[in-house]
């Protein structure tokens, strides 16, 4: 088999197959990504593990950015270090979504901050204790859930905070897909509350794709899709 891949779209990418199913794929930047299989992964499955220059120092690279995994149950981290002595470290947890786990939810990030100290940036959803309760939302109108109910008990994002305890706040359009004028926009972002009180607010309309297709319905080629308009 061939060891080295190209694109062909003009983006000038070189994916090429290393030992130890490893993989660097080298851009027009003169950047390298490396991308390597992780134990207990599906087999498909190569994730980022370092971001290169090409200056090296007797063969060694110079300048990068390397990220490790750790997978736990219920919680995982990744680990980012680079060739400054930093580290950044995300924090991942379980949430529950209509009775089901859903893994890898971001709960907080590590930040190197001045003088070699830690912020840290936390991430709360709905049913955390002091936080919006885990209330139901509306399935959009285009799910294709079989079961017989409309709504779902979701751990939708509540806020964002800062590391001097400000914090960004969402909220969500929650319309009844069933009433008119029938809105897709369920468990969209309505408005964003900045830490500063200003909001930032969000509206949605159905842009059908190809543009050109004459007919304009879902089963005719055309695919609905949700365009912001902020």
């Amino acid at each position: 088999a061939d060891t080295v891949d190209y694109t062909r779209d003009g983006s000038y990418l070189r994916l090429r197959h290393l030992a130890g199913d490893v993989h660097e794929i080298d851009f027009p930047d003169g950047t390298i990504h490396r991308f390597e299989h992780q134990a207990g992964r599906p087999s498909y499955e190569h994730r980022l593990t370092e971001i290169r220059d090409r200056y090296t120092v007797s063969g060694q690279p110079v300048n990068w950015v390397r990220i490790s995994y750790s997978d736990g149950d219920p919680n995982s981290t990744w680990t980012i270090t680079d060739s400054r002595g930093r580290t950044q470290t995300i924090h991942f947890s379980n949430r529950l979504s209509d009775g089901t786990v859903v893994p890898m939810k971001i709960d907080s990030i590590d930040v190197a901050a001045f003088g070699g100290t830690v912020a840290t940036w936390s991430f709360r959803y709905w049913g955390d204790p002091g936080e919006h309760a885990l209330d139901q939302i509306y399935r959009d109108c285009q799910d294709g859930y079989t079961g017989s109910s409309t709504q779902l008990t979701a751990a939708m994002l509540a806020g964002v905070v800062l590391p001097d305890g400000s914090r960004w706040n969402p909220d969500y359009w929650n319309d009844d897909p069933t009433v008119p004028p029938y809105s897709c926009k369920q468990a969209e972002i309505s408005q964003i509350e900045e830490p500063t009180h200003g909001e930032i607010r969000y509206d949605y309309s159905q842009v059908v794709l190809p543009a050109n297709d004459p007919c304009q319905e879902d089963d005719l080629g055309g695919t609905r899709v949700q365009a912001l308009d902020t």
